[in-house]
C-alpha cells in the first residue's frame, strides 16, 4: 500500500504464511477483509519516515481457540525505528480470528505475519493511489513473446517515437505488474545515462502484453524487476 505522509511515500505489504491444520485459522472474511484491514490500520513509523529506513518484520503469532492473536517472537533481531512497535500494536489490535481445528475439535495454532516497510522518497515519479503489491508470487508476472518482445517494443519507442540516437543502451528498472495487466508505476534502478529516466519509465509503463502474477490462481499486483540492453544497429540482441 502506498501513502503519502508529509513529503514522503510509503509501502507497506504484508502475506501470511499458515501452519497446517486440518483447518487454519484465519481473518474474519477472509484475505480481502485482512487486506482491507491493513491498509486501513497499518501505520508507517514516524522515527522510520525521519530516517527513511525500509524494514521487513516477521513475526510467530499464536491464535486461540478464542480467536485471540498473540505474538510469539520476532524473526529478525529487532531494531530501532519503530517497525516492531507498530507491528505489535497492529496484531494487538486486530479483532479475534476464526480459530483453527484439528481433528474436529478447536485448538491452538501459529502462523507467520510478514510485513514488508518499504521507504519510497516522493521525489520519483511513482503514482499517489493506494494499493498492495507482492514482491514475490507464486506465478510471477510475465510478458507474451517474451523478452524479445520487449527489446522490439523499447526499441521501437524510444527510437522510431522519441528519435533518440545510440548504438546499444542498457537499463535495469522496477515496476509493478498490475492484476490488471497494467505497469502501474516505474522507477530507474540503473542506466548508463543515454536516455533520460523520465523516458525510461514512460516506456516501460506503456508496455503492453503483459501478465500479471498469481498468487491461489488469483492475479495480483507483483512487483518485477527488468535488466535490458537495447541495440540498434544489429538485428541480434547481446
Amino acid at each position: 500500500m502506498i501513502r503519502s505522509i508529509s513529503t514522503c511515500l510509503m509501502l507497506l505489504f504484508a502475506t501470511i504464511s499458515i501452519a497446517q491444520n486440518d483447518k487454519s485459522a484465519s481473518f474474519p472474511g477472509g484475505d480481502n477483509a485482512y487486506n482491507a484491514y491493513l491498509q486501513s490500520n497499518l501505520v508507517f513509523p514516524e522515527k522510520a519516515i525521519e530516517s527513511k529506513n525500509s524494514r521487513e518484520i516477521r513475526v510467530v503469532v499464536e491464535i486461540d481457540t478464542l480467536g485471540k492473536v498473540r505474538i510469539q517472537s520476532f524473526v529478525f533481531p529487532k531494531g530501532d525505528n519503530g517497525f516492531e512497535e507498530e507491528v505489535e500494536r497492529f496484531v494487538a489490535g486486530m479483532p479475534a480470528w476464526h480459530p483453527a481445528v484439528h481433528n474436529g475439535v478447536v485448538a491452538n495454532s501459529q502462523m507467520v505475519l510478514n510485513f514488508q516497510f518499504t521507504y519510497v522518497d516522493s521525489e520519483l515519479d511513482l503514482d499517489t493511489q493506494q494499493y498492495t503489491y507482492y514482491k514475490e508470487s507464486e506465478e510471477p508476472p510475465t510478458f507474451y513473446g517474451g523478452l524479445d518482445s520487449i527489446k522490439s517494443f523499447v526499441r521501437t519507442m524510444l527510437v522510431d517515437t522519441f528519435d533518440f540516437k545510440f548504438d546499444t543502451t542498457a537499463i535495469e528498472i522496477q515496476f509493478v505488474v498490475g492484476a490488471d495487466s497494467s505497469i502501474i508505476d516505474a522507477y530507474v534502478l540503473e542506466s548508463d545515462n543515454l536516455i533520460p529516466d523520465d523516458y525510461w519509465i514512460y516506456v516501460i509503463r506503456s508496455l503492453p502484453n503483459a501478465i500479471p502474477g498469481k498468487i491461489r490462481n488469483r492475479p495480483v499486483n507483483v512487483q518485477s524487476t527488468l535488466s535490458l540492453e537495447i541495440v540498434v544497429e544489429s538485428d541480434t540482441d547481446n
